[in-house]
């Protein structure tokens, strides 16, 4: 079986940490600052290969100026197969 990696279909425009940053002009690396990790991280969570942790979350959404449970509920969700598939496992489908 051949192993490959599809990415989220989601752009990062569709992500409202994406969108906030670059209304406000903001670079990565402030935001990864202000919320106490790193542009790369920053980058994923744009990007939806990840989603911010509970503390990261809380941070975002304090400079964002909404709450914890506006900001997730408006981030991507993934499914366990996309999830899966991320992880190069096999969802249960044949290629």
């Amino acid at each position: 079986m051949v192993k490959f990696k599809i990415k989220t279909l989601t752009k990062s425009f569709d992500n409202p940490i994406a969108v906030w940053r670059s209304s406000k002009n903001l670079s990565k690396k402030a935001i990864a600052d202000a919320v106490g990790t790193t542009e790369q991280v920053v980058e994923s969570w744009e990007k939806n290969e990840s989603s911010p942790r509970d503390k990261y979350l809380h941070r975002l959404a304090a400079i964002m100026e909404t709450s914890p449970e506006t900001l997730r509920e408006q981030l991507p969700k993934k499914t366990k197969v996309s999830s899966m598939i991320q992880n190069n496992q096999n969802p249960g489908q044949k290629i």
